[in-house]
């Protein structure tokens, strides 16, 4: 037989060998850079927890990821759990269909991967007392009547109507129609502010909804005018309402500040005039009229008071 010859292995040299194990230690460390880059990208930890911002609405919001492909939003109460799927980290409360005002509920949020397993844990739970905004109303004036209306507010009960004019401010509250007669005030620049209010203590006030303008009102000839000879007081009755009134007794003439009171839809004014008894008889012609401006302008006759 053909004796077989022996094949001798060269060994491998010390340059080759630490090329082999620098490359294969190289290669773990970049597969390993590789999947911790992967994993610190791809959180699969929880959002924190959900802010909740207080602006014109409610807006619940986590801190973004964008390794995601989305939000889920979690209303967790005593009797119901409501879930809200969102592409953004942020959604409002009308985005969250059937909550109850009063209730309380539970808050939570997690990231949404491609598939049930990927998403992230929850945040921790926020708790929060369902309380809704109502809206704020939508304000539109008419200047042939200077009747400031808006639309009716759900929810609402009434609306508080604040009138600045300078450094005067006058609020007219619980009112229930969703209108505001101008009438009421004083020319001039004004600026006005309307909310909406609930008697329901989980409906907070609204938002103002706010109106300028310069406002030049026609005032119109009182609708009538007495003075009792018994006590001379001078009783004046009209539809608007003034600040300040003209009185012409024969011919002298007196402006007075006044505060009227309403009786059955008129205003009406009061004032004392024993101060001129000397000069008022049967046959006195006296005439009143509102206190003009350049704000305030008086169309019409001045409304002779009759004396009995």
């Amino acid at each position: 037989m053909e004796e077989q010859k022996e094949v001798k292995k060269k060994p491998i040299s010390k340059e080759k060998l630490w090329l082999i194990v620098g490359g294969s230690v190289i290669g773990v460390a970049i597969l390993i850079g590789i999947l911790l880059a992967f994993l610190l990208n791809y959180n699969s930890t929880a959002p924190d927890k959900v802010q909740i911002t207080n602006q014109e609405i409610q807006y619940f919001s986590v801190n973004a990821n964008d390794n995601y492909r989305g939000y889920r939003f979690v209303f967790q109460s005593e009797n119901d759990k409501i879930e809200v799927k969102s592409k953004t980290n942020v959604i409002s409360i009308n985005d969250v269909k059937g909550l109850d005002e009063g209730t309380k509920y539970q808050i939570s949020a997690c990231y949404l991967g491609q598939t049930e397993g990927a998403n992230s844990d929850y945040s921790q739970p926020v708790s929060w007392v369902c309380t809704f905004i109502l809206a704020t109303p939508e304000l539109e004036y008419n200047e042939e009547t200077y009747i400031l209306s808006w639309n009716k507010v759900e929810k609402a009960d009434y609306y508080n109507v604040t009138v600045m004019q300078g450094s005067q401010t006058t609020t007219y509250e619980n009112i229930t129609e969703n209108r505001f007669d101008l009438n009421q005030v004083q020319g001039g620049k004004l600026k006005i502010y309307v909310c909406a209010l609930s008697t329901n203590a989980y409906l907070n006030q609204s938002y103002f909804a706010e109106f300028e303008l310069d406002f030049h009102r026609v005032l119109k000839p009182f609708e009538s005018a007495t003075v009792s000879k018994s006590n001379y007081e001078l009783t004046i009755v009209g539809q608007q309402n003034v600040t300040e009134i003209t009185i012409k007794i024969g011919y002298n003439i007196y402006d007075y500040c006044v505060t009227p009171t309403m009786t059955e839809g008129k205003y009406v004014y009061k004032i004392s005039l024993v101060s001129y008894a000397s000069k008022i008889d049967t046959n006195a012609v006296i005439t009143v009229k509102p206190s003009a401006d350049e704000s305030n302008i008086f169309e019409g006759e001045p409304t002779r008071a009759q004396i009995i």
